[in-house]
């Protein structure tokens, strides 16, 4: 993107996301090594997302009390509209993966009846670059990442909807992706490795009020 596409953030997140602050911890929210081509389709069936046949892929398991992620991509918003996103992975520097953000909502044929399939709107389709960072021993903490997996200082974003902002230094720190879910109940990360070998990332919910506290 130019220098000066509004979609761009040029300077440290942390002045660009003053007025919004984090409403819960950081969590994480993939750790996988998918190589599927990435592709959006407008209807997913119910079964898909919701049946015990998926496992872990859980828009079930996100309706259990007290759930909100899992690690494969899914993302329950609850009152919240806002995510922050950081990404990082195994390999070389200047290793790639492919990721994709869809909003996830229901789809019926009239007003109070069924749920019948739920429809996809792609928010944010691109590439990110790994650094020489590294996730060093803190990060290492978290389940699936590992001390010298590198950190994504590469963000690039195709859509440009309105409601993203892209923090991508590109000097060997982290990247962050900013994301407005449109009031999307759900929203759903895919990946697809380029040159890296895994992927993994991390998400916190934002908020301008800080009176709402709702999952």
């Amino acid at each position: 993107m130019a220098q000066g596409d509004p979609a761009v953030i040029d300077h440290h997140p942390s002045e660009k996301f003053r007025g919004p602050v984090l409403r819960d911890h950081w969590r994480l929210i993939y750790v996988g090594t998918d190589t599927a081509a990435l592709s959006t389709t407008l209807f997913v069936t119910k079964a898909t997302l919701e049946t015990a046949t998926t496992g872990a892929l859980a828009i079930a398991d996100l309706r259990k009390a007290g759930a909100t992620t899992n690690a494969n991509g899914y993302i329950r918003m609850g009152s919240a509209d806002e995510i922050l996103l950081a990404f990082g992975g195994t390999g070389a520097e200047n290793s790639t993966i492919n990721y994709q953000i869809e909003a996830l909502r229901e789809a019926r044929d009239a007003l109070g009846s069924a749920s019948l399939c739920y429809v996809t709107q792609l928010l944010a389709d691109g590439v990110l670059t790994l650094g020489t960072g590294t996730a060093g021993a803190a990060g290492a903490a978290l389940t699936g990442i590992a001390s010298t997996d590198k950190l994504a200082d590469g963000i690039t974003d195709t859509i440009s909807d309105p409601g993203i902002d892209l923090y991508s230094p590109a000097d060997n720190t982290v990247g962050f992706l900013r994301l407005k879910a449109h009031n999307a109940p759900i929203l759903r990360l895919k990946i697809d490795l380029g040159t890296a070998t895994k992927a993994w990332a991390i998400m916190a919910k934002l908020q301008g009020d800080a009176q709402n506290t709702g999952n």
